[in-house]
């Protein structure tokens, strides 16, 4: 982010920060409902190989 968006204080945004980032969060996504509760995604539990060896410190 350039330094520019941020506010001297170190806690805000600047005007130009706004208007850059208000159609990028402009809206809501909709969540879908069933009985009355928010329906979630079900992931698979699908193990993936390592990469890494172990860890030894």
């Amino acid at each position: 982010m350039p330094a520019s968006f941020i506010t001297r204080d170190g806690f805000g945004i600047t005007p130009a920060a706004r208007r850059y980032l208000a159609p990028l969060i402009a809206g809501e996504a909709p969540t879908p409902w069933v009985n009355g509760l928010p329906k979630i995604a079900r992931l698979k539990r699908v193990l993936v190989p390592k990469k890494l060896p172990p860890f030894t410190p």
